[in-house]
Order: C-alpha cells, then structure tokens, then sequence
C-alpha cells in the first residue's frame, strides 16, 4: 500500500496519509496547505506582520543586516 509521509524537522513524522491514486493519496493542493500549516508551527518568521518578526527586522536593520532600498 503507498504511503504519503509529511516530515517535520528532525526526521519527525507529521502526517501520513495512505492509499493509491485515486482513493487516499493527497492532492498537491493538499500537501501545500499541510506544508503551511507545519511552516506555520515550526518557523517564527513565517508571518512578517508579527511584532516579533517586525523587531527582529527593524533589529536588523539598525546592524546593517539587510540592505536598505534605494
């Protein structure tokens, strides 16, 4: 029986999902969103608008980290 695994870092298993072509297997729309959702989780800069990503981009800023637009 085919099997579908989504991976979380560390080798973690996420999701499985089991079952042939028509019938089980997840559509590429699908891996998509289970792949936000765990970038959601799993990464702290995901979203920008968060005051934590908006400090640590401003914090960067100040050190001259990211290149200003000209």
């Amino acid at each position: 029986m085919p099997h579908t695994l989504l991976l979380a870092p560390g080798l973690v298993i996420d999701k499985v999902y089991v079952g042939y072509w028509f019938w089980g297997r997840p559509s590429p729309y699908r891996l998509w969103e289970d792949l936000g959702d765990l970038f959601r989780r799993i990464k702290p800069d995901f979203d920008p608008t968060t005051a934590e990503a908006k400090a640590a981009w401003e914090e960067a800023k100040r050190n001259d980290a990211v290149p200003a637009h000209r």
